[in-house]
């Protein structure tokens, strides 16, 4: 109990004292009784006087008897509502303290939570931000694989287009060989009727070899053309399969 409390109790219990007091002094016929005596008393009545004054100090320490009786059952009805009091402020003060005790623990837990949020939250924004970065030189990459593969593209196409006209070079060396072949026939033909003319078809014949022979370094270029062709056209179906495997 605090001091406070305690002045408050001690000032109550003086002042139910004092109230019992007047009211019990008031209730009796002692003020009455001195307020029937003149001043100054006679000789002859002291004695009756003095008989008097003894009766009013019973009658006083009866009263005083029966109000610190009084007092003290009143005062211990209240101490015991004070005390009651007390108990509950007592106990609303300990539940009010265990409340702000909570309350402070659900706070600190708060903070924690909030400073592990922000730390989740920056290194997730990191992340996104990798992420992000990673993303976009992943679509860079890949604009430069489209680009190439439209490059590559272009360069087929230009290879098509030259392995058509070594195709149709080889038909027209093909053509050449069947003519060089009937006009050779057409000159055994010749020799064969006509010996006359047989230094004519000497000549005729060099130079139908050397025809041939043109015919035939012709015909070794367009075969080695298309060797080349074959391992330029294998070389970029390799490339090609290795940028779709990198995709």
């Amino acid at each position: 109990m605090s001091q406070s409390s305690v002045n408050s109790s001690e000032k109550l219990s003086t002042e139910v004292i004092h109230s019992n007091l007047r009211s019990e002094l008031s209730s009796t016929s002692i003020s009455s009784d001195l307020h029937g005596y003149p001043q100054p008393l006679q000789q002859s009545s002291s004695l009756s006087i003095h008989s008097r004054l003894e009766n009013i100090d019973n009658e006083i320490t009866l009263i005083a008897r029966k109000v610190k009786t009084t007092t003290s059952g009143k005062l211990k009805g209240m101490k015991k509502q004070f005390e009651a009091r007390q108990s509950v402020l007592k106990t609303e003060i300990d539940c009010t303290k265990a409340v702000a005790k909570e309350n402070e623990n659900k706070a600190t837990h708060l903070d924690t939570e909030l400073r592990r949020f922000t730390t989740e939250g920056s290194e997730l924004q990191r992340k996104i931000d990798e992420y992000k970065s990673q993303n976009d030189e992943a679509m860079r990459l890949e604009q430069e694989i489209i680009m190439q593969g439209k490059a590559n593209d272009q360069i087929i196409s230009e290879m098509a287009d030259i392995k058509q006209d070594i195709l149709n070079l080889s038909r027209i060396v093909r053509e050449k060989a069947q003519e060089l072949n009937e006009s050779n026939n057409l000159r055994e033909s010749m020799l064969d009727e006509n010996a006359v003319l047989k230094q004519e078809r000497f000549e005729i014949d060099l130079h139908l070899k050397s025809r041939e022979r043109n015919l035939l370094e012709a015909t070794r270029e367009i075969a080695e053309l298309e060797r080349l062709l074959q391992t330029s056209n294998s070389s970029i179906t390799r490339s090609l399969s290795t940028l779709s495997t990198e995709l």
